[in-house]
């Protein structure tokens, strides 16, 4: 238990830093303060935090079983057919990016989402540097939490099979070459 006596911001969580682990969740609801304003704003957080997870939680259902009828679905489902593209990354692409067929090019779409080298030239001299980051940072995101999937050895997991299942069978095959490059 926390020391009642000291101040809030000396109270550390004794487990590994980083996300707010179930192990974390448990510690924060065991601490006890005796100053009830604190008590009372820590508890006010700990609420917040639980609404915004349940509002998070029902927005994802919503979005899981309304994909379909959206004016993006058939590219939903495609994008779904690629490993880590889960539909929440596939409708979020969708949203930030909109017709991918604007774009007569994958370079053009990849100059869009800033994810190409910036580039420095003076006459013959090129050097080539970090990503423009132009173009939307949700994007981005979306974009590198799924490649984080493709650092393991190609496979095909349950959950991807079912997401393939009554997709373009050519949209699962790309999805397969982009595993085994």
């Amino acid at each position: 238990m926390a020391n009642t006596k000291t101040f809030v911001g000396e109270i550390r969580f004794p487990g590994k830093a980083g996300a707010w682990t179930g192990e974390h969740r448990k510690w924060l609801n065991r601490i006890e303060l005796d100053d009830p304003w604190m008590r009372t704003v820590l508890r006010d957080y700990l609420c917040a935090v639980e609404g915004l997870e349940q509002r998070r939680g029902a927005l994802d259902l919503a979005i899981e079983e309304l994909w379909s009828e959206s004016p993006w679905a058939e590219t939903i489902a495609r994008l779904r057919c690629l490993r880590g593209v889960s539909t929440l990354t596939a409708f979020g692409l969708c949203a930030e990016v909109g017709d991918f067929r604007r774009f007569s090019h994958p370079s053009k779409l990849a100059l869009y989402l800033g994810i190409v080298p910036r580039e420095y030239s003076s006459g013959e001299a090129i050097r080539r540097g970090p990503i423009t980051k132009a173009g939307s940072g949700h994007a981005r995101r979306l974009l590198v939490e799924a490649a984080h999937n493709y650092w393991r050895a190609p496979s095909v997991s349950r959950d991807l099979q079912r997401r393939q299942r009554g997709a373009d069978p050519r949209a699962a095959e790309v999805g397969w070459r982009a595993q085994v490059r």
